[in-house]
């Protein structure tokens, strides 16, 4: 069994997961960097050294930007993989577009959300609609058909 993550070490696991999926290759270090709001390029190296070390990812040293994601199936909160109430953990979830003004998130803005199946009234979650995670303010007669991946606790934008 894999070692349990810290927040950050999450994070960026989440990230390369995104990435790889929506991309069909990882995130450089600067992009991880970028994304996830971290100013050095040395705290990426650790915490992708870490996940190497707990067993989420190979590193392979004589190719950059080349990672295998290891059971990647099997990880909490990421968009292709089982969200049981029973799972733990922070995802990343990157504003497309501007649709969600409304709520005060911005094309470009990171929203982090810790993983959990529930929420109160007001609070903004994210879901599963059409196919894809979206964020929208809670309310119980809203959600009768939707399934909630996580409470957004953190808004992170590049001005």
């Amino acid at each position: 069994m894999q070692e349990t993550l810290t927040t950050k070490q999450q994070l960026v696991y989440e990230y390369l997961l995104s990435e790889s999926k929506k991309r069909g290759y990882p995130p450089s270090i600067k992009e991880i960097c970028t994304a996830l709001g971290l100013k050095s390029t040395a705290t990426v190296h650790n915490h992708l050294t870490t996940l190497e070390k707990k067993g989420y990812i190979r590193k392979y040293p004589t190719k950059n930007r080349v990672f295998e994601i290891i059971d990647a199936e099997e990880r909490p909160c990421s968009k292709a993989v089982s969200t049981s109430p029973k799972t733990s953990g922070v995802f990343v979830y990157h504003a497309p577009n501007s649709k969600l003004r409304n709520l005060g998130i911005l094309k470009g803005d990171v929203v982090h959300c810790k993983c959990q199946p529930n929420a109160e009234p007001g609070q903004l979650v994210a879901i599963w609609e059409n196919d894809a995670i979206t964020l929208k303010a809670y309310s119980h007669v809203d959600f009768i058909n939707n399934e909630i991946l996580g409470v957004a606790v953190e808004l992170r934008r590049k001005y």
